[in-house]
């Protein structure tokens, strides 16, 4: 079997001193404020084009969901080598949490399966800079049935078979799968290249392939706000209030004491 195409997600994520929370709805107000790729998802992108630098025949395609303006983070992808890009887009998608945002993500990769060929290995950056939740890759994972690794550090790609060392509460450990695979990208320390000044002309000029819904075999019921199990009840904002205390005594141990008997009186041990 042949390392065919290399299908990395990405994810559009806002500049996290700019974000705003709709208070109604409980979602990050994305309109207006400047996003960047999230960087644990342009450190997959940098290892996939490692990989296809190391593999003849392979192509490093690139998915992300957002609105329109997602396209130029796209294009940026499209200058550090991607060979295609694509946009899911659409209203319908809006509001969608972890669940329905996968199983969005997975009707596009059944539809770029039939469009751009067989997608022998999916990277995905392990959790995104505005929710953390690290669920995206595992379920689209599911949704796809297809064997998945989570949380690596380092890869080893052949022709039909995927090793990772991934990261465990107890260190490091090697895992293999069989391809086709998914693998959701820890902290590698790659940074994604830099485009030359010919790459970024000839990626403005090159086309984003926008999907839509209606392309789709989908049930709209399961994407957007109805799709969505996650509901957010409410939005507060915290507010921070700190009351100094000086502490008065004959020796550090006695010091020690007081502040002990604060610790125990406001629940702290």
């Amino acid at each position: 079997m042949e390392l065919r195409n290399i299908l990395v997600c990405l994810k559009a994520v806002p500049d996290v001193e700019k974000i705003r929370i709709d208070e109604r709805t409980g979602n990050l107000v994305r309109a207006g404020v400047p996003c960047t790729v999230n960087p644990l998802d342009a450190g997959a992108l940098e290892l996939a084009l490692r990989i296809r630098d190391s593999s003849s025949g392979c192509r490093v395609l690139a998915l992300s969901m957002g609105m329109e303006s997602a396209a130029g983070l796209l294009r940026e992808c499209l200058a550090a080598g991607a060979d295609e890009v694509f946009l899911l887009c659409g209203e319908v998608f809006g509001g969608s949490d972890t669940l329905a945002t996968s199983y969005a993500l997975s009707c596009a990769v059944r539809y770029l399966s039939a469009r751009a060929g067989e997608i022998s290995l999916i990277l995905c950056g392990m959790k995104s800079a505005d929710g953390e939740t690290a669920q995206v890759g595992p379920e689209l994972a599911e949704y796809l049935d297809i064997p998945q690794i989570t949380g690596a550090v380092g890869l080893i790609v052949g022709p039909d078979r995927v090793e990772a060392w991934r990261e465990t509460d107890e260190g490091t450990e090697l895992v293999g799968s069989p391809l086709p695979c998914l693998v959701t990208v820890a902290e590698l320390g790659y940074s994604l290249r830099c485009p030359t000044v010919k790459d970024r002309i000839a990626a403005r000029r090159a086309a984003v392939h926008v999907i839509r819904p209606e392309e789709l075999e989908i049930d709209l019921s399961k994407v957007g706000q109805r799709g969505s199990p996650t509901k957010v009840k409410g939005v507060e904002t915290p507010e921070f209030c700190r009351r100094p205390q000086i502490l008065q005594a004959e020796s550090g141990g006695e010091a020690a004491e007081k502040l002990m008997d604060i610790l125990h009186r406001i629940g702290a041990v």
